[in-house]
């Protein structure tokens, strides 16, 4: 069974997470690269939504980087409506800085792109020891997770024990997921080494070991499975042994469990600055 030790809520409607629209484009800011042409005429293109590629711990701080359209506005904002903002650079990139928590925190990202707000897929939930990308009706994705061998660092499942296990091994290789010890399917890793297997058939309420099995080599984790406590806002979320329960309402309403296992510490060759 999960210890539960610490709880904390956000009571806010989920349409908060959305940047504020007042969030305009600079106006010393224009717009470089492939940006450049977007013109009027032209403002209902399809541009990809932002999306996060890093989360790192710099000197207790917390540093999110990622990729949207070149020159726009792009900012994070908490189910109260505060948004921290910034803008992408001539490729894209971008990059915010928050302060350390000891509490999870949940955050919508978007981007200003033609004077309208283009969000991103699911919700970014940053705790102290992770962060992950939830994603309603899918894997969550946890952010900085280094790819070797197998392990399981994330868990959904609904209120009808429909399930997707996700985590990493070594990128292209084939993994195989069983629950209570009995195969439930297989998949093989993309070029970054995640995997993400629906199971075909529902998971019962109770306690569950669900492992990944690579070779020889295997990682297991131990959950339980129990209906999702309404949360007062959009989320809540409770720690748990090595990772966090998180009970979250998505977009179109329905309530989902997400299970999130912090991944081992990986080298970084990364230099704060000054």
């Amino acid at each position: 069974m999960l210890a539960r030790l610490e709880r904390s809520y956000s009571a806010a409607p989920l349409a908060a997470l959305s940047l504020l629209a007042a969030c305009d484009r600079p106006a010393a800011s224009k717009p470089t690269g492939v940006g450049a042409p977007r013109q009027a005429s032209n403002e209902a293109a399809y541009h990809p939504a932002p999306s996060v590629e890093g989360v790192v711990d710099v000197n207790g701080r917390v540093e999110i980087t990622g990729k949207a359209q070149p020159g726009v506005p792009v900012g994070l904002a908490t189910p109260e409506g505060r948004a921290v903002a910034t803008t992408a650079g001539p490729t894209g990139r971008w990059r915010i800085v928050l302060p350390a928590s000891s509490q999870m925190r949940v955050f919508g990202l978007s981007m200003i792109d033609g004077g309208r707000a283009v969000q991103s897929e699911g919700y970014l939930a940053v705790a102290p020891d992770l962060a992950a990308q939830l994603r309603a009706g899918a894997g969550a994705i946890v952010h900085g997770a280094a790819a070797e061998g197998p392990r399981v660092l994330a868990i959904d499942f609904d209120g009808k024990g429909g399930c997707v296990v996700s985590g990493v091994t070594n990128a292209g290789h084939a993994v195989e997921v069983r629950i209570d010890g009995v195969r439930r399917g297989a998949v093989r890793a993309n070029s970054q080494g995640r995997f993400a297997l629906a199971l075909d058939e529902p998971v019962t309420t109770g306690a569950h070991t669900i492992e990944a099995v690579e070779g020889e080599k295997h990682a297991a984790v131990t959950i339980a499975v129990s209906p999702g406590v309404a949360p007062g806002g959009p989320l809540s979320a409770e720690r748990a042994d090595g990772g966090w329960r998180v009970d979250w309402t998505t977009p179109g309403g329905g309530p989902q469990t997400t299970m999130l296992f912090a991944p081992p510490p990986a080298p970084s060759t990364h230099e704060a600055s000054a």
